[in-house]
């Protein structure tokens, strides 16, 4: 009787053997590749390097709406974690504290239109309308600095260093020197006419950067300096700067660039796909954190061992 199931018997153990050993090779090789997989992307717990790279370092701190009113700011000047936004057309001018969270809307000038902004190193607001303009926080209320200043184009940017003004438009540089808050001189800084520009944004630290539509280009006594930053950067460029490093936020590149001044090489480059439609570049020296606009909406970055 055995015998005749003997075969029978061994036929079923070889196939529930083979079974097993066909459960126990897939398990294992799952769990294998389960151990190769997280070798290749990250261990638990950890960011990968591919996420990382590609993070919105980005982040929205403070809306424009929250001012209730309709503007589009097409120019700025700032001061620490204090921001001038004004929309030119409708002469709406807003300051934004970005710690405290708050803003004061400026009356305007009388009778007089502003172009441009800048604060001076004593967090004072002075803007230009066919001359310069100090703005009193206590009075609420604008004082001229200077006579009218008749000039050959109109200012879009205004900047001050050492003490005095500097004026930017259309192939125009002119250097108002001031003798504590009176007026001594209008003079034309710039003495090269090899150059036609239309400045997007400037910086000033003994040398002038203007970017314009071609470029970065660096000015040192009226002349052009023999200075440039590596490698092909286009499209507009807001410039924001160190005693170090010039930081140039460039749009169409999604990208903000750091720039040795030394040497012109382009030391750092964070991509960041919120940058696309942005404006503006501001920086407090104190914290070391950068802001942007973007829309209506005013984005930081601040950067860290890890970014």
């Amino acid at each position: 009787m055995w015998s005749q199931w003997r075969p029978r018997v061994r036929f079923i153990a070889g196939v529930l053997i083979l079974f097993a050993a066909l459960f126990l090779g897939v398990s294992f090789s799952l769990r294998s590749n389960d151990i190769i997989l997280y070798d290749i992307e990250t261990l638990p717990g950890e960011k990968s390097l591919s996420t990382a790279s590609n993070a919105n370092v980005w982040s929205p701190i403070y809306d424009l709406t929250l001012t209730g009113l309709t503007f589009t700011p097409n120019v700025f000047a700032s001061h620490a974690q204090r921001v001038a936004l004004a929309d030119t057309s409708s002469q709406t001018l807003v300051i934004i504290d970005l710690q405290r969270k708050n803003f004061v809307q400026l009356p305007t000038i009388p009778d007089h239109i502003f172009t441009a902004l800048t604060f001076t190193d004593t967090d004072e607001l002075v803007a230009f309308a066919n001359g310069l303009w100090r703005y009193d926080a206590d009075e609420q209320t604008w004082h001229a600095l200077t006579p009218e200043l008749i000039l050959p184009a109109p200012v879009t940017h205004l900047a001050t260093f050492a003490g005095h003004y500097y004026l930017f438009g259309e192939n125009l540089v002119r250097k108002v020197t001031m003798d504590e808050d009176k007026f001594v001189a209008l003079d034309d800084w710039l003495t090269t006419s090899d150059w036609s520009f239309t400045p997007i944004s400037v910086c000033i630290d003994g040398y002038i950067y203007v970017s314009t539509a071609t470029g970065v280009t660096r000015l040192v006594r009226g002349q052009l300096d023999r200075w440039s930053a590596d490698g092909e950067i286009f499209g507009h460029q807001y410039l924001s700067d160190t005693d170090q490093f010039l930081f140039s936020l460039v749009p169409a590149q999604e990208s903000l660039l750091t720039i040795d001044k030394a040497t012109g090489h382009i030391a750092a480059t964070l991509t960041d796909k919120t940058l696309l439609t942005s404006r503006f570049l501001w920086q407090d020296a104190d914290t070391g954190s950068f802001y942007t606009l973007v829309g209506q909406q005013i984005y930081s970055y601040t950067p860290s061992e890890n970014n």
